[in-house]
């Protein structure tokens, strides 16, 4: 490893692009499992469950 590649030295610009990185909201869309519903009644021939 050449000399300043350690991790410690590269925490820094890593806090920064972390911080700079938009927001995801991973909560689930309001339609309360309609959408699965939905696909779960489709009856497809090519899914089997």
């Amino acid at each position: 490893m050449a000399k300043g590649d350690s991790g410690a030295t590269q925490q820094d610009i890593f806090n920064k692009n972390v911080s700079e990185q938009a927001v995801v909201n991973y909560n689930n869309p309001a339609t309360s499992g309609a959408i699965q519903d939905k696909l779960r009644n489709r009856r497809d021939p090519n899914i089997h469950s």
